[in-house]
C-alpha cells in the first residue's frame, strides 16, 4: 500500500540530483558518489546522440557533428 509521500512524488518529473549536499560523507562514499554521478552522465550523453544504436556510417556522421559545433564554439569563444 503506498504512503502518502508516494502518492506526492511525480516520477515523470523525476531529475537525477548532481548537486547535492556532501556534509557527513566519508572520502569512500565521495568518491562512489562521483563515479556513480560520471556513469550516469556518461550514459545520458551516450543515450541523447544515439551513439550506441547507429550504424558505422551514422556513429562518424555523429563524431563529425560533434567535431563542427566544437570547432564552431571555439571560434567564438576566442574571436567573440
Amino acid at each position: 500500500m503506498p504512503s502518502a509521500d508516494e502518492k506526492q512524488i511525480k516520477y515523470a518529473d523525476y531529475k537525477y540530483l548532481l548537486q547535492s549536499e556532501n556534509k557527513y560523507r566519508t572520502n569512500l562514499e565521495m568518491r562512489d558518489l562521483a563515479l556513480r554521478k560520471v556513469h550516469y552522465v556518461t550514459k545520458e550523453v551516450i543515450m541523447d546522440l544515439g551513439i550506441s544504436k547507429n550504424s558505422l556510417i551514422g556513429w562518424i556522421r555523429t563524431n563529425l557533428m560533434v567535431l563542427v559545433v566544437l570547432f564552431i564554439r571555439m571560434i567564438i569563444h576566442y574571436l567573440g
